[in-house]
């Protein structure tokens, strides 16, 4: 019984880890083009929830409903702007709003592999928080046949087998994750929890 519910606490632990980021200027015109305007919506709507007396999020929402809706005609960075409108949503735990917004940017079918793959992750990661498992396992499997460089669908993968308890498969895609990232980012935190994982399976493992 304490295996277990150490094993609970674990894995509850390794989910809070999971909060998507906001898109840094530079990814937003890798995906969206050198004059997108996201970051700069982003940052004001971000600005109007933490300072304004809006625990809702009624003014970051409106912000970003009035972006994306000019910006038909232009896919790409409409799809971008879906992202941030959800991300508004999931930031004030309304995940279902979040997925809506997420939904709608994949129906524009935006031709565009890095977006579409985000998209699919950022929809693992609502319903994950959710607790519907299999559908966000679906959404980050998509991602990464989408595409398999983004490093993040991975690790919310890895994540999520956590979370289920299924290390054997959570600890080959810490493995990926890091071998992917490993000369750009500081993976200090990721490396601990691989080698939890590898504890805990190890610990599993004998009798």
């Amino acid at each position: 019984m304490a295996r277990i519910v150490a094993l609970l606490i674990y894995a509850l632990w390794v989910a809070m880890q999971a909060a998507p980021q906001t898109l840094t200027p530079q990814a937003a015109y890798a995906l969206c083009g050198s004059k997108c305007r996201y970051p700069a919506v982003m940052q004001a709507a971000l600005s109007q929830l933490y300072r304004i007396e809006d625990p809702q999020g009624l003014a970051a929402r409106a912000r970003l409903d009035k972006y994306v809706t000019a910006l038909d005609g232009r896919p790409r960075e409409q799809a971008v702007g879906y992202l941030g409108q959800a991300q508004i949503y999931a930031l004030t735990f309304d995940y279902n709003h979040a997925i809506e917004s997420i939904q709608t940017a994949l129906m524009l079918e935006v031709e565009h592999p890095p977006l579409q793959a985000l998209l699919y992750t950022r929809l693992g990661d609502y319903t994950l928080y959710l607790y519907e498992w299999d559908a966000a396992l679906d959404a980050y499997n998509t991602a990464i046949a989408l595409d398999e460089t983004l490093p993040e669908a991975t690790l919310a993968r890895a994540r999520l087998y956590v979370i289920q308890l299924d290390y054997a498969r959570a600890i080959p895609d810490y493995e990926r994750y890091l071998a992917g990232v490993a000369d750009t980012q500081d993976t200090t935190a990721v490396q601990r929890e691989l080698v939890q994982a590898q504890a805990v399976m190890n610990a599993l493992a004998k009798p």
